[in-house]
């Protein structure tokens, strides 16, 4: 092998180093990322949600979340404001709301019980 093919492969092996070492950070951030799926589908909204949801903190997208649901939310955290509800794949809810000027979620089954609640 000559001098110059001795070069061009340590050129073609450095060029592929490269590559790879460039292209790891590039799949690691597009893993990280969240992307809104299936199980984040926001519930049917309705206005009228606001006026009758007895915390006074707003309450979107009721309108599907069963009673239940709404009921053990409200016992449970009645000084919520800015609340939001998504019901997820898995047939559960999930509310987002602020506790003062604390952002938290909480999931709840369609019976009403506490799954999880997590501050943000």
């Amino acid at each position: 092998m000559t001098r110059i093919d001795q070069m061009r492969q340590n050129k073609n092996t450095i060029m592929k180093k490269l590559f790879l070492l460039l292209s790891i950070p590039v799949l690691l951030s597009t893993a990280c990322t969240k992307q809104k799926g299936l199980d984040d589908n926001p519930v049917s909204h309705n206005n009228s949600a606001f006026e009758d949801n007895p915390n006074g903190g707003g309450g979107n997208n009721t309108t599907s979340v069963p009673m239940a649901v709404l009921s053990a939310f409200n016992t449970r955290y009645p000084d919520a404001t800015r609340i939001e509800w998504k019901k997820l794949s898995d047939g559960n809810f999930k509310a987002e709301s602020f506790r003062g000027s604390v952002s938290w979620q909480a999931i709840f089954t369609a019976a009403g019980n506490l799954v999880k609640e997590e501050r943000d």
